[in-house]
């Protein structure tokens, strides 16, 4: 931070605060990274960076989360945000965060301001007793890579795609005819919302499952040294926050009444009339035969286009381990995920950071 002022004087005049994510003007905040991801992205299909969105991040986790502003004479200037997010570490738990939303007003683009951004959220951080913090990073690479600051881009991470209404998800990608083709060709040999093998069964989550699936989530979540804290409150509020326009929703699958796999996630809108839905997590007991995982998540993409609307499902590979290439997913993007440690935590080693149960944001 020294030397970015020592280098910029100018940036001393800037003021600089620190709220939780709760108390935070995410109004503000919302409309700063609408903003800069519309300039980014231009019309492509992205994430809906509203204020409802950070809310309902706020709401997934009994942590208060943190968010770094900073403004110049014309207001708000740049922001980051951590998502609140509890992990345990085999020998201790506690608070972390997925810092994203990093970005500033056109006016300070191009500046290092953004440097300092990353500076001082990482200070708030530290104050705050976060021991570490997760990101993402968009990349073409697969090959990990390490940056300044202590910072680690460590594993390549995939985006998947499956359309769901393939005229609509190939207007809305901006794909050429054959492109469009393919897409049907592809919904055509991986069917969407095929019915479940006799003694297996979809519902939507009520707070009654909370109890079950928190339990359920501990114990089938993916093995690795740094793992996710869920608890029934947190599930309640993951699968059951609407508003705004981020509609949350949970499928509990059961068999013989004992539940046996969860998907959840929210309606992500890209328009007034199109949504996608970002899956967050689908975990399944890990002696479910493979055929009976497949059928879930037909099950699921079913549910998402006529249950909700949606015209397509995304999720990053970091929360479903079925081989989502061969169940009719594309891979539109990549993404490096990373951690930086604000403590001495041994369990933050390269294979566990890039082994995380880690939802996109």
């Amino acid at each position: 931070m020294a030397r970015l002022l020592r280098r910029v004087p100018s940036l001393s005049e800037l003021r600089w605060h620190f709220h939780t994510l709760s108390n935070a003007p995410l109004d503000d905040v919302g409309t700063l990274m609408h903003s800069a991801w519309q300039r980014a992205y231009g019309n492509r299909i992205r994430i809906a960076f509203t204020p409802e969105l950070l809310r309902y991040a706020a709401a997934c986790s009994d942590e208060p989360g943190v968010v770094t502003l900073v403004e110049d004479r014309n207001g708000v200037c740049g922001a980051v945000v951590g998502l609140p997010m509890e992990w345990d570490t085999g020998s201790a738990h506690g608070p972390a965060t997925l810092s994203t939303g990093l970005c500033v007003a056109t006016r300070r683009e191009g500046s290092v301001l953004v440097e300092l951004l990353m500076a001082r959220h990482g200070l708030h951080l530290m104050d705050t007793g976060h021991g570490f913090s997760f990101h993402w990073r968009a990349t073409s690479s697969k090959n990990p890579e390490s940056g300044g600051s202590g910072l680690l881009h460590v594993r390549s991470i995939p985006l998947h795609a499956k359309p769901l209404d393939c005229a609509t998800a190939a207007r809305l990608g901006n794909l050429p005819f054959w492109r469009g083709l393919a897409l049907h060709w592809l919904t055509l040999r991986h069917r969407s919302g095929l019915p479940l093998p006799s003694g297996l069964s979809m519902n939507p989550f009520t707070e009654g499952d909370a109890d079950e699936c928190a339990a359920f989530l501990m114990a089938h979540q993916p093995e690795n040294g740094i793992r996710r804290r869920f608890s029934p409150a947190q599930i309640g509020r993951r699968c059951l926050f609407n508003a705004g326009g981020i509609r949350a929703t949970g499928l509990v699958f059961r068999e013989a009444r004992q539940v046996i796999g969860m998907a959840w996630g929210y309606v992500n809108p890209v328009s007034d009339e199109e949504r996608y839905w970002a899956m967050d997590g689908a975990v399944f007991h890990g002696e479910l035969p493979a055929p009976h995982r497949a059928a879930c998540l037909s099950a699921a993409e079913g549910y998402a286009r006529d249950a909700l609307d949606c015209f397509a499902i995304m999720t990053p590979g970091s929360v479903c381990r079925e081989p989502l290439e061969r169940l009719g997913y594309i891979t539109v993007r990549r993404y490096h995920v990373g951690a930086v440690a604000y403590q001495e935590v041994p369990a933050l080693t390269r294979e566990n950071v890039g082994g995380a149960f880690l939802e996109l944001r």
